[in-house]
């Protein structure tokens, strides 16, 4: 390379990357023996992290020694690690999505990896022809000018990431807290830095402290989330009771949800089958809802929906979609049961009505739609 560089802060610094990764992934696997999506990211970025750390360290080692195999090294190494950086910002994307609304379906994530898959070809071409890095006949790598089309990439996927947070957090308002900037911020600086400072190794660093960050703020809200279903329960509501519904300003809209005939698909097929269905139903639910609320798993087969909104024509949108996906859900036949649920709803006025009488009114409007559903499957 034609700077200066201090071998031994690379080495510390990814050494160090290494180390904490390894730790997270040990003190965090009981968390990783839940095979959700969200879970299946974090390890992929964990062992990719791991890797590349180490590989970053063989990179920086080889750079201008002589000789067609530490060339070959160098090669290999400089377009993986800016591979596995493309993958990484890709994989960040995926997961705050899907934490902060649902998994996107395949369709959405085969778009969004276009950007990845571009940045790809252009790694590919560059091993013949140079436009990414070029590597001279003293084994020395240097810049080239897609250099810094890469590095869009990059930055594309973690600004996506954090318009995806500011869009949530304006549809949601006071149901949404998500502190992405203790995992972009760490991002942000290792990319900047290297790309600012070519000798600085920072990038993996700086993704393993996102990880232990994000990590950690799960961790924290594990105390709001149902264990079978992932999504919030009754302990956020009841941080939403106390902290936020009381006040003046809230505007949302309660619906209560109770799946039809759980007893029975319980009856029928076990208990096994009956968390499954929970499963599925709080998949569709939360696919349905999106970023216009938050999906409660309220007690058992019961679920709330908070919209932050009392404009009915999103509120019936909201309740078009639920039914939409149900019934998109029941015409797959992936299941030997049907998926039906009875709802009510209403919107909430802090100045009017305690929190209590809320949830009175969604409930026994509930109650309502599930007795005309009987009454119904009676006549039939």
């Amino acid at each position: 390379m034609l700077f200066e560089i201090d071998l031994l802060n690379v080495y510390t610094s990814n050494f160090i990357a290494v180390l904490l990764l390894v730790v997270l992934f040990k003190c965090n696997f009981w968390r990783f023996q839940y095979k959700n999506y969200e879970n299946k990211l974090l390890i992929l970025m964990i062992i990719i992290g791991i890797i590349s750390s180490s590989i970053t360290v063989a990179s920086y080692y080889v750079d201008g020694k002589q000789g067609d195999l530490f060339m070959f090294l160098n090669h290999l190494t400089s377009t993986y690690i800016f591979c596995a950086n493309m993958a990484c910002a890709f994989l960040w994307m995926l997961l705050i999505e899907t934490h902060v609304k649902c998994e996107p379906n395949v369709r959405k994530k085969l778009l969004l990896s276009i950007p990845m898959i571009i940045g790809l070809i252009f790694m590919f071409v560059n091993l013949f022809a140079p436009c990414v890095y070029y590597i001279n006949e003293e084994n020395i790598y240097t810049r080239k000018a897609l250099y810094h089309g890469i590095f869009a990439i990059d930055l594309f996927y973690i600004i996506y990431a954090v318009v995806i947070c500011i869009i949530s957090k304006i549809k949601g308002g006071i149901l949404k807290f998500f502190p992405i900037y203790l995992y972009i911020g760490p991002i942000l600086i290792g990319l900047i830095a290297e790309t600012a400072i070519p000798g600085i190794a920072l990038s993996w660093p700086c993704q393993a402290i996102a990880i232990a960050g994000v990590l950690a703020s799960m961790q924290n809200e594990t105390i709001y989330r149902d264990q079978l279903t992932g999504l919030y329960n009754r302990s956020y509501l009841n941080y939403l009771q106390k902290n936020l519904l009381t006040k003046g300003n809230c505007h949302i809209t309660g619906v209560m949800i109770d799946m039809d005939n759980f007893k029975q698909i319980n009856d029928t097929f076990g208990h096994a089958k009956g968390d499954l269905a929970l499963q599925q139903m709080s998949k569709i639910l939360k696919e349905a809802v999106g970023d216009m609320g938050n999906v409660i798993r309220y007690a058992g087969d019961e679920f709330i929906v908070l919209i932050n909104t009392h404009k009915q024509v999103i509120v019936d949108a909201c309740l078009d979609e639920i039914k939409r996906c149900i019934d998109k859900f029941n015409e797959s036949k992936i299941s030997e049961y049907i998926l039906s649920a009875s709802m009510g709803y209403s919107t909430y006025n802090p100045k009017k009505q305690t929190v209590d009488d809320f949830m009175n009114i969604i409930d026994q409007k509930m109650y309502e739609d599930k007795k005309m559903h009987h009454n119904t499957n009676t006549m039939d």
